[in-house]
């Protein structure tokens, strides 16, 4: 990065050559040992994916540079382009694993406002059970201020019910008598006779939970199409590559004319 910086400078000469063998030397090594890992368990698998382009693109340009520079030859350096994209795509799965972690975080604070304790109404008589053991049918009671604990319909009182946890809607709904209500939502005032819809793993906060981490959990259809093209375009670019560097030693007569 140092060195592509005094390049747009205008001052290529602020980097000396081992100088930028160097740092580049430590971010292919250090920085750049997960991508050969990973490239390395992808073609054993008979595969490619993204981080054989990496190794590929990278290896190639710190390769080449070194030959130029040990071989004293006057060509261009590509130590600062090989380090420059590591550190990008690895900027960019930071990026992503950050984003992921909110999300978790987010799911985790929705989940935290499930109540762990239902009113349940067994002819008339209020006994306090575990959320998770309702089941469909029961009646339950929601006093105010209080979430609601599973999927229901209200059977007796009207109340605004607070759902912005699960529609983004910061204004609360009015419901009454008939009108559905959903696990987590806060009921604000009045004190609800509810009839237990869907439980447990039905539920509809239950269902926005797994659809996350099911998204979490996949890869984005940019990775996707990223796989399925280095499948077919790094074996095409490595014989591309090989019959170049082939025809550059014919022409030359030195190996070292062909990478450069």
């Amino acid at each position: 990065l140092a060195g592509m910086g005094a390049m747009f400078a205008g001052r290529p000469d602020l980097l000396p050559p081992p100088a930028q063998w160097v740092l580049a030397t430590l971010v292919q090594g250090i920085c750049g040992r997960d991508f050969y890992r990973h490239a390395w368990n992808a073609l054993r698998g008979g595969g490619a994916n993204m981080d054989v382009l990496v190794v590929m693109g990278t290896s190639v340009a710190w390769l080449a540079s070194t030959a130029t520079l040990l071989l004293g030859h006057a060509g261009p350096l590509y130590f600062e382009s090989g380090a420059t994209v590591i550190t990008l795509v690895l900027l960019g799965r930071l990026l992503e694993t950050r984003a992921r972690d909110r999300t978790r975080a987010g799911v985790e604070s929705l989940m935290r406002l499930q109540p762990q304790i239902a009113h349940l109404d067994i002819d008339g008589t209020i006994q306090d059970r575990p959320a998770g053991s309702l089941h469909v049918g029961d009646v339950f009671i929601v006093r105010p201020g209080e979430s609601v604990p599973v999927d229901g319909t209200i059977l007796q009182g009207s109340s605004d019910i607070d759902e912005s946890m699960l529609t983004g809607e910061a204004v609360p709904v009015g419901k009454g008598a008939g009108d559905p209500v959903f696990g987590a939502t806060i009921n604000r005032d009045g004190v609800l006779r509810v009839r237990a819809r869907r439980v447990g793993a039905d539920t509809t906060l239950a269902r926005i939970v797994r659809m996350v981490q099911q998204a979490q959990g996949s890869k984005d259809p940019v990775q996707h199409l990223v796989d399925r093209v280095s499948a077919v375009f790094v074996p095409v670019v490595l014989g591309i590559a090989a019959l170049t560097f082939l025809a550059g030693w014919a022409v030359t007569g030195h190996p070292a004319g062909a990478l450069t």
